[in-house]
């Protein structure tokens, strides 16, 4: 039996990475914004800070409430716990746009004010991780893809996201509707022509209060526009997993993923926890996979990871920085730095479904802001399998 426990994994992170990954993070240029000015800071507000960042700058923004930005750069922009990117009266858009291929940029760890996300054709990684909504005053997306070729969501709790021929990999997310009763509800993720990948999450439908109309967890809308293609849903984990469809005046049941377009697909783990049940899909395929879920990751404290297998199988859990994705020919999409891979915990299962892992972290402040991943390997039967891809940055 393969199993290395939560003392080995502290270890190799410990003696081996830290140094390691303590480079990595040095050789990225530090912006520190302050709305206090407190030591160190460059700036005190967020827009100069951007326009005046380089691509591959780690933009540290310290607590404070600052107005949103619009970006085309290259960048990791992670906030410290108490940051909020408010709007106002604008209610206006924080924009990424036009990454190129081979680019990544990191959004990581913001409050967010009447304040809606637009990541627009993006060819690059974008990755956005620990995102959440407070205020909002209307039915507006609190995050919004358009065109986006490689999107990894990670401990987001977001009212109405909308993705539109994008490609999207979340996971340990709640996705709510709007929760406004005065206006036209909405469901918690809309898709047009774009894949999906869900895993850890709880997803929630619009009820019908109010104005409101009930609405599905996820619905996938018909996308007649140049470019339109079939959405293809894949929903994956047990009963951490969950899709809850509203309910219409108090008895109506909604369906908890439903298909408008006439033409998507869904794989469905049939562990996952469904409130509505599923309408509409040409293709319904039920399948168990491998699949990873990793609490937040702080400097010197703990990070929760568990691992949901596929079958008989063999795991191991690998830590490193991530940059861009390999694509391994058969196996999929891998997100981890070859060269900086560490173990962080491996199992062979055996009557449960879930491993559950705890790894210590580094109490090294300079690795603060670093993006990192998560990204599993099984075996079964000679045949490898990789997880869904947790990536996020540790703060």
């Amino acid at each position: 039996m393969l199993m290395f426990d939560s003392v080995l994994s502290r270890a190799l992170i410990l003696s081996a990475g830290v140094i390691t990954l303590c480079a990595s993070v040095a050789a990225q240029s530090r912006i520190v914004v302050d709305a206090n000015n407190g030591p160190g800071t460059h700036f005190t507000a967020l827009p100069p800070a951007i326009a005046a960042a380089k691509d591959g700058d780690l933009v540290l923004v310290r607590p404070g409430r600052y107005a949103p930005f619009s970006t085309s750069k290259a960048l990791d922009v992670v906030a410290e716990l108490g940051a909020v990117i408010d709007s106002g009266s604008t209610s206006g858009p924080l924009s990424i746009t036009d990454l190129k291929v081979g680019q990544r940029f990191v959004l990581a760890g913001f409050i967010l004010d009447f304040t809606y996300i637009d990541v627009a054709r993006c060819r690059g990684l974008v990755t956005l991780t620990g995102l959440a909504t407070n205020k909002i005053d209307s039915s507006r997306n609190a995050l919004y893809l358009r065109e986006c070729a490689d999107v990894v969501i990670h401990g987001c709790a977001l009212k109405f996201v909308q993705f539109s021929r994008s490609s999207v990999r979340a996971s340990d997310c709640i996705f709510a509707h709007s929760g406004i009763a005065s206006l036209v509800g909405t469901p918690g993720v809309r898709l047009y022509s774009s894949d999906l990948s869900l895993t850890a999450s709880k997803v929630v439908g619009g009820d019908g209060t109010g104005h409101g109309a009930a609405w599905a967890a996820i619905i996938v809308s018909p996308d007649t526009g140049q470019g339109s293609r079939a959405s293809n849903v894949r929903v994956f984990g047990d009963a951490m997993t969950s899709l809850v469809g509203g309910v219409y005046s108090g008895f109506q049941q909604m369906p908890a993923i439903q298909d408008f377009s006439a033409q998507a697909t869904l794989e469905l783990d049939p562990r996952v926890s469904l409130v509505g049940g599923v309408q509409g899909f040409t293709k319904t395929t039920n399948a168990k996979r491998l699949s990873l879920s990793v609490g937040y990751s702080f400097v010197g404290q703990t990070a929760n990871l568990r691992l949901v297998r596929s079958s008989q199988q063999v795991a191991a859990i690998f830590v490193s920085t991530h940059r861009n994705k390999i694509p391994l020919a058969g196996l999929g999409d891998w997100y981890l730095e070859p060269s900086l891979q560490f173990v962080a915990a491996a199992h062979a299962f055996g009557s449960n479904d879930a491993f559950e892992a705890h790894l210590g972290l580094p109490n090294a402040p300079s690795l603060q802001g670093l993006a990192i991943g998560y990204q599993a390997i099984g075996i079964d039967r000679g045949a490898l399998e990789l997880s869904n891809p947790v990536l996020q940055v540790l703060r």
